[in-house]
């Protein structure tokens, strides 16, 4: 394995003063972060963190200033996690980012969990596609977890792992910092743990099955594996092989391990995947379930049924969504791709979508999705209380001077509201929603025809001059 160095510039490519800024901003992401003390302090200092850092990783002496922990409750499990301050998870986020990045290219095509771009679905949907296209070869699989994994890897080897990726003297001792940082394994949470254990079961895991045994269909998502084989006897040799291989980095595979057909379903990456069909793994069924039944909170409710329908949607899950929530699955995409809420004291939609001006989709194609007549706009509302006030004013002129009220004086009562405009929500065909506002009457009669043809429906914009300028008018 050809080893990156000096020449690959990892570190002043780490040190660039737009990584570092980005580095801060993806580190303090939240209103509560950006809040807090710490995050607040940054902010303010943001140039003197920035050229601290630049200075520190420079030079190698860049390193975590202590640690505290928590319990954190993941599924069935209780684990402490530990937690450094924000500067150094600026510093971690920033070396760690470039360091991922060029070790990606290392890994092979099916390994997944805290690489960019590669998720959970990627992973998912490599192994269906393989499913599709080869049912002999995925006839039978053997599913194993690896026991205690970031707890039970030996730093001494994984920094031998780390010096067969890299040889830079400078990132390799700020690398061992992070490494050591516990007195055994590797820290649950810090953001250097997962790319490490990435990067030692590529080592001494991935590519051994591949490149040595020749396993064509394995599939690695963190310290869960997945391979695949013809026959059962082929399965028990890629079973014996990983205890092998895994042995000598110290590790060791739970004795939950099995060898099966796929006809029994593999339980991976939360489903249970069949070679005909996906359904949603038993726990998580029963976990959104309980917590439908529990909760009494409508919002939290609808970020539980939000989760469920991300779930589902990458499944055969149909009856399973419409028997927990109620409704279809269809239903709730078009509620949550609509995003209008009818709860104002007009009993009008709102559309909740960024605002856009015609003349910039005056060129494209939309999808009308819906509409909404007599909308007073904010500009509408402050022209109508100008009225009003100056009508006011004038009145008790009038009544302050002891003169006649004219009669074709309207006092503040009978100032005439604003017509109000129409409020139509559109599709892009990039898939984002925008909403505008109308106040040209032949948009108004064309929407009126949309609705009656049906919603939603194409329509373009065509540009009609007047004397004012440009008006833009649906052209259907």
């Amino acid at each position: 394995m050809k080893r990156i160095g000096k020449k690959d510039n990892l570190i002043a490519e780490i040190v660039r003063e737009e990584h570092l800024n980005y580095s801060i901003d993806q580190v303090i992401d939240t209103k509560a972060k950006r809040k807090s003390p710490g995050g607040r302090n940054i902010l303010r200092k943001r140039e003197q963190v920035v050229q601290r850092l630049k200075k520190e990783i420079s030079e190698g002496t860049f390193k975590l200033h202590g640690y505290s922990e928590t319990e954190v409750k993941d599924g069935p499990k209780t684990r402490k996690v530990q937690c450094t301050c924000l500067y150094d998870r600026i510093g971690l986020y920033a070396i760690m980012d470039v360091v991922e990045a060029y070790v990606k290219k290392k890994y092979i095509n099916t390994t997944a969990a805290s690489i960019k771009g590669r998720g959970m679905h990627y992973l998912l949907n490599a192994l269906r596609k393989d499913i599709r296209e080869d049912p002999e070869g995925m006839k039978f699989f053997y599913k194993n977890d690896i026991r205690k994994f970031y707890e039970s890897i030996n730093q001494d080897i994984m920094m031998n792992a780390l010096r067969m990726i890299f040889k830079d003297r400078i990132l390799l001792t700020m690398l061992e910092r992070f490494v050591r940082m516990m007195p055994n394994g590797l820290s649950i949470g810090l953001r250097s743990s997962q790319g490490f254990g990435n990067m030692l079961l590529s080592i001494y895991l991935d590519h051994k099955l591949k490149d040595q045994m020749g396993v064509k269909h394995y599939y690695r998502y963190c310290d869960d594996g997945d391979a695949h084989a013809s026959t059962k006897r082929d399965c028990w040799k890629i079973r014996d092989a990983q205890h092998q291989f895994l042995a000598k980095a110290k590790l060791e595979i739970k004795p939950n391990e099995a060898v099966r057909p796929i006809t029994e379903g593999v339980d991976f990456l939360g489903y249970v995947i069949y070679p005909e069909h996906t359904r949603l793994r038993k726990r998580n069924k029963q976990n959104a379930a309980r917590k439908l039944h529990k909760v009494k909170s409508q919002k939290r409710r609808v970020e539980i049924i939000g989760s469920l329908y991300g779930q589902c949607k990458h499944a055969n899950c149909r009856n399973l969504f419409r028997t927990l929530t109620g409704m279809s699955m269809e239903e709730y995409k078009r509620l949550k791709d609509y995003k209008f809420k009818p709860e104002y004291p007009d009993g009008k939609k709102r559309f909740v979508a960024r605002e856009i001006n015609l003349c910039d989709i005056s060129r494209e194609e939309v999808l009308v999705m819906d509409f909404e007549t007599g909308i007073i706009t904010a500009p509408q509302k402050k022209d109508y209380q100008k009225k009003v006030d100056a009508a006011a004013r004038q009145l008790q002129k009038y009544l302050d001077d002891g003169l006649a009220i004219p009669k074709n004086f309207k006092g503040p009562d009978e100032i005439e509201l604003p017509e109000g405009k129409h409020i139509v929500l559109i599709q892009r065909k990039n898939g984002e929603y925008r909403k505008f506002y109308t106040g040209d009457k032949e948009n108004w009669s064309i929407l009126e025809q949309m609705r009656k043809a049906g919603l939603p429906m194409w329509a373009g914009f065509k540009e009609v001059p007047t004397k004012f300028g440009v008006r833009y008018v649906f052209d259907c």
